[in-house]
């Protein structure tokens, strides 16, 4: 291709075309005005759209969020996982490596 070669953004034909031009026809350019004015309108009822409130699992603070979220910020997240995994695992103490406990010097027992 030369160095005004394109591909068109809606069919993907390749077309030579100068300056900003994104379509290789006035086909494909009314298609592509089409998909932008459904973009957009999809957007503009997006935004009127009311936000609602949610509760996080963590902290019971309420926050605004359109998508699903379970936690106000990833700190209440974090702890949320890690209070989780203390309680599943059967411990509340800090553990050494990844799944090993501490063992106290009065706990081991000699074989």
């Amino acid at each position: 291709m030369s160095d005004d070669a394109k591909v068109c953004k809606i069919c993907a034909a390749p077309f030579t075309g100068r300056g900003e031009v994104i379509v290789c026809s006035v086909e494909c350019g009314v298609k592509y005005s089409k998909r932008l004015m459904h973009i957009r309108r999809e957007r503009r009822q997006l935004a009127l759209m009311p936000v609602p409130k949610q509760t996080c699992v963590a902290c019971g603070s309420e926050f605004l969020s359109r998508a699903p979220l379970r936690h106000c910020s990833e700190a209440c997240r974090d702890e949320w996982h890690n209070n989780r995994r203390r309680t599943d695992s059967g411990t509340n103490g800090p553990t050494g490596q990844e799944g090993q406990h501490h063992v106290h010097e009065d706990d081991h027992q000699d074989p």
